[in-house]
């Protein structure tokens, strides 16, 4: 903002010929626009030079914890599901009270994989919700 402004003061004393070197308006205001474009452009380039250094400032304090793996010895217990049924399973968006998808019926067993094909908005991601919740196996633990 300061170098605007002091542009325009300096560039002001010579169009009226009383600066350094005597110029037109037509020769002051390009010359005020290619100050513009190029402090723009300068800015964009400081820019993205603090986002080089911010950059690198996180990697080096990231970099320590990469280097080292974390072991982690807790056992989850996972509940294993051979085969997952939906049995006239009805579905709904959240804050509407009518059916999204009704009366939908299939049993996929482990290894098998389940096609769900429809138009847009039908609610094929909405059958993923609790079909994701599950893992088929092919043998069960233990």
């Amino acid at each position: 903002m300061f170098g605007i402004v002091l542009i325009i003061y300096f560039g002001g004393r010579n169009v009226l010929h009383i600066g350094w070197k005597a110029w037109d308006l037509a020769s002051f205001t390009t010359f005020l626009a290619c100050f513009t474009k190029l402090a723009t452009k300068v800015s964009h380039a400081a820019k993205l030079f603090n986002a080089v250094q911010k950059a690198q400032v996180s990697w080096v304090q990231i970099r320590p914890l990469m280097s080292d793996p974390i072991y982690d010895h807790y056992q989850k217990e996972e509940k294993v599901i051979n085969d997952l049924t939906f049995d006239h399973v009805a579905t709904f968006y959240h804050g509407y009270p009518e059916t999204a998808v009704k009366d939908i019926n299939f049993t996929a067993s482990a290894n098998e994989i389940i096609g769900i094909t429809g138009e847009v908005a039908c609610g094929k991601s909405l059958q993923e919700k609790p079909a994701g919740l599950c893992h088929l196996a092919d043998d069960p633990p233990g």
